[in-house]
């Protein structure tokens, strides 16, 4: 597990597994990103640890953010509250 060049941290309970990687010297990025503006942040804080060039770092932005744009404008949630969550 410690042969990568940064974690993403699913959970915020894994602190101690959080604690190892840092201690090993990887990067740690926060998890499981949650609509378009949290995805386009998890893929910019992913490039950022790992070093990625701008360049790659927008090409897979672009992959990832236009279909989620769409996927999200045609599938709107009319609520006032919206819970996430997967326990």
């Amino acid at each position: 597990a410690l042969d990568c060049a940064a974690v993403a941290a699913i959970h915020p309970h894994y602190t101690a597994s959080v604690r190892e990687f840092e201690s090993a010297g990887r990067a740690v990025v926060g998890s499981a990103p949650v609509g378009l503006d949290g995805t386009s942040d998890w893929i910019e804080a992913i490039g950022a640890a790992c070093g990625i060039e701008r360049k790659r770092v927008d090409a897979a932005k672009s992959l990832a953010l236009s279909p989620l744009a769409g996927s999200l404008a045609g599938n709107g949630v009319g609520s006032r509250i919206t819970l996430t969550g997967y326990e």
